[in-house]
């Protein structure tokens, strides 16, 4: 007789092998039959939906289970809204071409749903918490659409990081010195929020004030801070904060986030929250710069006031482009009126018959320089006013 020959260690692959695979997968999934009734699901379905439980059991139809989910909250939906889903997600598992559907649960979570046929005509379905992508796109989303409509910006920086972190309240608020803070903006679950100002002592804002970048307190923040009494009104939970600086590095403001719920310390949470900072920092860097241009002009307006009686400019059709405001008070004439005419218009028919202005005009269209052209104008008042221009 031949020898017996052993099978080697790790070449055997039985039904107790395959159930311990399925037990230790990091990804929910569930088995159903060509019936459509359920074989199988791992725990980690049960961890992820324990209010499904009842339902998942071995032998139930699919539908039933979709409808018992529907009894229980599971979906942000009600009334024909959610009988429409139904038949939609019905449809959608009976012919799975499109094998990816993204999710939103009441719990503001999102799964990615992906169902494939086997080749004996079971469907195994699989769940992915994919909430991190959706929160982050929802909050890019926000910013880019402000970047279009024009809206207020700090309002929308706070509605994308409430979006972004999946929390209640999120806004802004600026360090007006001894030891406040002024909220400029304030997001509140789907609406804007009343603006305040506060005393950072004693708050989880203070740990920002004293020139730390980022702080997150995930759990029971009341507590942590008991003579916080609007932690306590707002019955928030966690609260999560960074710093915004200028360009000098000088901490002008922070953003910050709170929430009823516990908010556990991930690292895609505090990327949403750097992203959100970067980008009010370069809102303040626009806001300081328009405040800059403005401050340069009014000192502008300041000097040509001091300099002359007034100043004009024409483009390069000779129309005037810019007429300091003194003119109004010497000559009596409203700016508006000037703006877009050629000085030759205003002077009419005096400009053709003076050699000078015609020759004046001539050097003009030439572009070149000239100084002291002496000519005589009549204000409003009937009143004659010596001119010399350079």
């Amino acid at each position: 007789t031949a020898p017996r020959t052993e099978p080697q260690h790790g070449r055997i692959f039985n039904a107790e092998h395959a159930q311990e695979a399925i037990e230790s997968s990091p990804i929910i999934m569930a088995l159903f039959d060509p019936d459509d009734r359920l074989v199988f699901c791992n725990p980690l379905h049960g961890v992820a939906f324990p209010q499904l439980r009842p339902y998942m059991v071995p032998g139930s139809r699919f539908e039933e289970i979709l409808r018992g989910a529907a009894t229980t909250g599971t979906y942000p939906f009600s009334g024909q809204e959610l009988e429409d889903y139904i038949k939609y997600r019905l449809a959608a598992h009976r012919d799975p071409s499109d094998n990816s559907i993204h999710q939103p649960l009441s719990d503001g979570r999102w799964v990615q749903i992906r169902e494939t046929k086997t080749g004996r005509g079971s469907t195994l379905v699989t769940w992915t918490d994919v909430t991190e992508l959706k929160l982050r796109e929802r909050a890019l989303g926000l910013l880019a659409e402000r970047g279009e409509t024009g809206s207020d910006p700090f309002l929308r920086a706070s509605e994308a990081l409430a979006a972004g972190l999946g929390c209640r309240w999120a806004g802004i608020a600026r360090h007006v010195g001894n030891g406040r803070a002024k909220v400029h903006a304030m997001w509140d679950n789907d609406r804007s929020a009343e603006v305040f100002e506060y005393d950072l002592v004693g708050t989880p804002c203070e740990d920002l004030a004293s020139n730390q970048d980022f702080c997150m307190y995930p759990d029971r923040v009341a507590e942590r801070f008991p003579d916080d009494a609007l932690l306590r009104d707002m019955g928030a939970v966690a609260y999560a904060g960074h710093v915004i600086r200028d360009v000098s590095g000088r901490v002008r403001a922070h953003v910050f986030a709170l929430d009823t719920k516990p908010m556990p310390v991930t690292p895609w949470r505090r990327e949403i929250i750097e992203i959100i900072v970067r980008w009010v920092e370069l809102v303040f860097q626009e806001e300081h710069a328009r405040e800059e241009a403005a401050e340069h002009a009014q000192r502008l307006r300041d000097f040509l006031d001091c300099a002359a009686d007034w100043i004009w400019e024409t483009g390069p059709d000779q129309r005037f482009t810019f007429i300091s405001d003194r003119v109004t008070a010497i000559l009596g004439i409203d700016t508006a009126d000037l703006m877009g005419k050629t000085r030759a218009e205003l002077r009419g028919a005096q400009a053709d018959d003076d050699p000078a202005w015609r020759q004046h005009l001539e050097q003009i269209s030439r572009r070149e320089p000239f100084r002291r052209f002496e000519y005589t104008l009549i204000a409003v008042d009937g009143r004659r006013r010596h001119v010399r221009i350079s």
